[in-house]
């Protein structure tokens, strides 16, 4: 009989691709065990249904359930996107592996018909602070809306509402979930301007430190350049300690024995923009993450 192991995530369309996707690369690895994806709705989903709040004082909205999961053992290991972890871990908790990392970029999709002369300055909408304040700093004729859901969910409010011109998300879910975009011309966000979320791209698979067994199941998955990337953004964002819903920006990319790294951060809703960029040693990560927050924090006061 094939060891039966249980990988938490959320139930989202993007989610359940993402995990699916992990579960399947873990089933060739280990074909002597079983990977059973159990759904777990967050904290974030609810408030998904609900109307929309500015979200800037929540951490681990769409993670917190899963953690508990995992932490009450009803689940063996979880599945998130890296850019929902909260900058602090809970105890007992680690990161079991990167897996090779999306592109961190963002989108935009513009509606059919329309050129991206008149989206940048039409209404865009979007769920995400950081990108609303870094897309009216580039494009300040603009107006934003918010807008929340799933990537389908985010299209057809894009397609039905009157006045919205464009649509501003993540590349890398649309890159793995491939939605019909219904004739929405996709455009790639250079990451030097519109400054992708700490993780963006990347996803994260966490187990209990202590459950040796499911960190060596984990070994094969893990890809060595995006967690040194990864580690040096999740070291900014706690060094800030800051949630994923904070206007906060931060990209790293390796270059040969290098750690490259660029960050922006709005300190409040009337604050202009802070940016930064540093280069550090591919062997002390989390040194330049923090290293890039104490100079952001520094010229944000």
């Amino acid at each position: 009989m094939k060891a039966s192991l249980r990988i938490g995530t959320r139930g989202s369309p993007l989610a359940l691709a993402q995990s699916s996707m992990i579960r399947d690369q873990l089933a060739s690895f280990w074909p002597d065990h079983h990977f059973e994806l159990l759904t777990i709705k967050t904290s974030g989903d609810f408030m998904q249904d609900s109307p929309f709040k500015p979200l800037e004082s929540t951490k681990a909205i769409f993670t917190k359930e899963i953690e508990e999961a995992l932490l009450e053992k009803r689940i063996d290991l979880a599945i998130h996107s890296a850019k929902d972890l909260a900058a602090y871990m809970p105890d007992g908790l680690c990161l079991g592996a990167v897996p090779i990392r999306e592109l961190a970029a963002d989108a935009l999709l513009l509606k059919p018909g329309l050129t991206l002369e008149e989206a940048r300055s039409g209404l865009a909408l979007t769920g995400s602070a950081r990108r609303r304040r870094q897309w009216l700093d580039l494009n300040p004729g603009s107006k934003v809306e918010p807008v929340r859901g799933n990537i389908d969910t985010r299209l057809r409010k894009l397609l039905e509402h009157p006045d919205a011109s464009c649509l501003i998300l993540a590349l890398a879910g649309i890159r793995r979930l491939k939605p019909d975009l219904h004739e929405c011309k996709l455009l790639d966000l250079a990451p030097d301007l519109m400054i992708p979320a700490p993780g963006q791209g990347t996803l994260a698979v966490q187990c209990r430190s202590n459950d040796a067994s499911i960190l060596d199941l984990l070994k094969p998955l893990h890809h060595h350049e995006s967690s040194l990337t990864l580690r040096a953004e999740r070291a900014l964002l706690t060094a800030m300690n800051a949630g994923c819903s904070i206007p906060l920006g931060a990209t790293a990319w390796v270059v040969e024995s290098s750690l490259h790294m660029i960050a922006c951060y709005y300190a409040s809703e009337q604050s202009s923009v802070w940016r930064q960029s540093l280069t550090g040693s591919i062997d002390h990560p989390e040194a330049l993450g923090e290293q890039l927050a104490a100079e952001l924090l520094k010229n944000s006061r």
